[in-house]
């Protein structure tokens, strides 16, 4: 006789980790040598991916994205908000997570002054920073709560919020720069 097929499984959406730490500590481990080893790379590829000729200067793909006027400090402030991601998994202090927000605030909002904001950029980064704070705390991190994780939503809101309005006036001063270039030239 044959089997009836089962029907397919829905897969759940995780929003929130489960702690495993109680279920299985080696697997535990392993996630959080895997977080923190994304957060190395994403503040590598970031920060230090390049170096500038026989120098030991090196600078990485957000300055580089921060050429693009406004969009380009944007999409490199997302990039770091893993590393908030990573700090929250890690259950990493709420006032390192404060400092880790500050510094990629800084740096965006630094990042959007033309010419001025691309130099800062090449020399603040502020992903090693956070890569440097979250190594630093590592060690003394706990589970992470829901609680953790409505911090860092709210963390992460309010820093958008402030790189949005940065971007919206990044973006109206170079509309408002083009329309008076084109009316010398009407």
């Amino acid at each position: 006789m044959r089997k009836k097929a089962e029907p397919p499984r829905e897969t759940e959406l995780e929003i929130l980790p489960d702690d495993h730490s109680k279920d299985s500590p080696e697997l535990y481990e392993q996630q959080k040598k895997a977080r923190l080893e994304l957060a190395r790379l994403v503040a590598f590829f970031l920060d230090d991916f390049f170096t500038l000729g026989n120098t030991k200067f090196k600078f990485g793909l957000d300055p580089l994205l921060g050429l693009v006027p406004g969009l380009g400090d944007l999409s490199g402030a997302l990039a770091s908000a893993l590393m908030l991601i990573t700090a929250a998994s890690q259950g990493i202090p709420k006032i390192v997570q404060l400092r880790m927000a500050l510094n990629v605030l800084i740096n965006t909002m630094f990042g959007m002054l033309p010419i001025v904001g691309d130099a800062f950029s090449f020399y603040y980064k502020s992903n090693r920073r956070n890569y440097q704070l979250l190594l630093k705390h590592a060690e003394q991190s706990r589970t992470s709560t829901k609680g953790d994780w409505i911090w860092v939503g709210a963390l992460l809101t309010v820093l958008f919020a402030a790189i949005s309005a940065a971007l919206y006036t990044s973006l109206s001063l170079i509309i408002w720069l083009v329309q008076q270039v084109a009316s010398i030239f009407a």
